[in-house]
This record gives C-alpha cells, structure tokens and sequence, in this order.
C-alpha cells in the first residue's frame, strides 16, 4: 500500500515522534545494563576466575565469547541510538519520512516498525515505487 499524500500531519508526525522516544528510551536503558555488565567484576556474568591464572580454556573462553557478545550488542544499540537520534532530527527539520533514495513518502505502516528508516520498501528491495523495473540506467 503506497501513501499518496505528499506529507505527514503534525499529529502524524508527533506520533512517530513519540515512538521514536519511547524506543530510545528502551534502547538507552539497554546500553546502560550492557555497559554496567562490562564493567562489572564477573564480566557479564562470566564468573570471576574464568580470567585467572587457574582457569580452563574452556572458562576463558567462555569469558571471551561472553565479552565478544557483549561488545557486539554495544555497537548496535549504539548504532540503532544513532539512526533513533537522526529521525528526531528529520522530524524537527521537516524531512521525516522521505525515502533518501527516490524523495517518496514511506509507507506508515513501514514507519510504524521501523521508524528509523530511511528507505521505502521499493528503494530498499532495488525498484521504484510503483514498478517492477530496475533503477539504473539502460542504454536505448
């Protein structure tokens, strides 16, 4: 379903605002417990020996993947705060909602679960709104 309006209400546009809030907030407390369980003693639940001297290697390795884990969830909250925080700042600017790709509006329902994105389905699966036709030039 394609929405054929040129733009988004202001109570449209507050709504996403609001979603984009309260995922941010999730986002934020989040980070705040991965962080605390890097730096906590047990290294993210990993027992306090399994760095140590007596340690397996199973033990340490276990700690490693744990820390791996945990440094990868970091980035992407952290990724996902970003692109949370550039929406805010498309809303405040006007151009929330806009494909960057062919200038459409996006689909709601698409906003609604992602209302970070800032792509249209046709431009994020490779065709134009509306079309089944590829997006690069062909020679005539």
């Amino acid at each position: 379903m394609t929405d054929t309006r040129n733009r988004f209400t202001r109570a449209e546009l507050e709504h996403f605002r609001a979603i984009i809030q309260e995922m941010r907030e999730g986002f934020l407390q989040d980070l705040a417990a991965l962080n605390e369980s890097v730096h906590s003693p047990s290294g993210g639940g990993v027992a306090d020996h399994s760095q140590g001297v007596g340690a397996s290697f199973v033990e340490r390795s276990f700690g490693a993947v744990a820390q791996e884990q945990n440094a990868a969830m970091i980035s992407r909250q952290t990724k996902i705060l970003r692109a949370l925080d550039g929406a805010l700042n498309r809303i405040d600017q006007g151009e929330y909602g806009y494909c960057v790709l062919c200038g459409e509006l996006i689909d709601k329902e698409r906003l609604q679960i992602v209302p970070h994105t800032q792509q249209c389905m046709g431009c994020k699966v490779g065709r134009t709104p509306g079309s089944a036709r590829v997006t690069h030039h062909q020679p005539a």
